[in-house]
């Protein structure tokens, strides 16, 4: 199926601006103008020739980006859940032995409450707590595509915890849970040896930063940016990754290209068939696995960029968070809010915030417990 290309002029939230005739990034504007874009990001800094990356920055001292007090982590074990009578599907999970460098999560309860609708069974609390996930986004591949690889682990774990804590403080009848946000198929801005412009990461780096993640007693989101491939092929190698029950998945569909589009020339566009696709395999995971219902986050900031979003398959075992992905002043970001879940089949929300770019930042008090935007996200990724 061919997908529609769309040209947005804006001076929003978006991650491109048009201004005259031509596209222009973070790199030919100001950030304070609010058109700056993210086209900067693919991917001076990272091997866009070879199909997969394993190249680690040096894991040297640096500033920690939040600097209220430490606290330390709460570790939430995984849960074990019996099988269920859904049909799974027919696609084998790949046999290979995931290469973890920390210990597994220990064993959680052995019953869970798919009726709970929220992100509690995700983040192993309660049925009827609800959870927040505070994420951090990007890649030890590169410092320039997020917080996640701009400073050594050890400081951006614990910038990590305590953006988690402050969340928690802010609103303390909802739990919080950290996770780490792993670009782990990159755009490209050339078409490399595969000639689908993207990159993969290694899965010794993917294992890496998993055990980054525990270490931490946090979740891990594979992120991926599918470039001129898809959903299903991208998806197979991560599979044995997303067998575990830390392990979650994100889809990006601004790197979603056309044949012909390069990326970071249009924003992408992803069909709700192929988002269905990581919610089947995603689906038979839980089953087969006897896993903890899965994170399926879909990063949107125009209406486009997820065609037929009523049609997404929704269930128990997978849950669904619509994540507002564009960046700008607090006005603009909070009706990018509103875009990015319409006509989504879910109540979950998610919000990114961008350390450079959001000016000024919004605070925990700005959207939680009721804030500006009800429901209030239950889903924030930093970058």
């Amino acid at each position: 199926m061919k997908r529609r290309i769309v040209a947005v002029s804006t001076f929003a939230i978006g991650c491109w601006a048009l201004i005259g005739n031509g596209w222009v990034s973070a790199s030919q504007v100001p950030i304070d103008s609010q058109t700056a874009g993210r086209a900067n990001e693919l991917r001076s800094d990272s091997t866009s020739s070879d199909e997969t990356t394993t190249t680690l920055l040096p894991e040297t001292t640096s500033t920690v980006l939040v600097t209220t007090t430490t606290i330390p982590a709460t570790i939430i074990p995984a849960t074990t859940i019996p099988a269920t009578t859904l049909p799974a599907s027919s696609v084998p999970v790949p046999s290979s032995t995931v290469p973890v460098t920390a210990s597994p999560p220990t064993t959680q309860p052995k019953t869970i409450d798919y009726g709970d609708r929220s992100l509690a069974p995700v983040c192993g609390v309660p049925t009827g707590a609800g959870c927040r996930v505070i994420a951090y986004y990007g890649t030890p591949l590169s410092n320039r595509m997020g917080v996640l690889g701009a400073t050594a682990p050890k400081d951006m774990l614990a910038a990590l915890t305590q953006q988690t804590a402050r969340w928690q403080a802010t609103d303390p009848k909802t739990p919080t849970k950290c996770a780490l946000e792993l670009i782990t198929v990159i755009a490209q801005g050339a078409p490399g040896s595969s000639g689908l412009y993207r990159s993969r990461t290694a899965p010794a780096v993917i294992a890496k930063v998993l055990g980054w993640a525990r270490s931490a007693g946090c979740l891990l989101i594979l992120d991926m940016q599918v470039g001129w491939s898809n959903v299903t092929d991208e998806l197979q190698p991560l599979l044995p990754f997303l067998a575990q029950p830390d392990v979650h998945l994100a889809l990006d569909p601004e790197w979603d290209m056309p044949p012909g589009v390069r990326p970071g020339t249009q924003i992408g566009t992803m069909s709700a068939a192929d988002i269905n696709v990581a919610v089947d395999e995603l689906h038979r995971l839980v089953v087969d696995q006897k896993l903890p219902p899965k994170l399926l986050v879909i990063h949107r900031f125009r209406p486009f960029m997820v065609t037929n979003p009523e049609t997404i398959k929704v269930g128990a075992t997978v849950r669904l968070v619509a994540n507002m992905d564009g960046f700008g002043p607090p006005a603009q970001k909070i009706n990018g809010y509103l875009v990015a879940r319409k006509n989504m089949p879910t109540e979950l929300g998610g919000f990114k915030l961008f350390f450079k770019n959001d000016k000024p930042l919004l605070e925990p008090k700005d959207l939680v417990p009721t804030g500006v935007v009800n429901p209030p996200p239950v889903f924030l990724n930093y970058q």
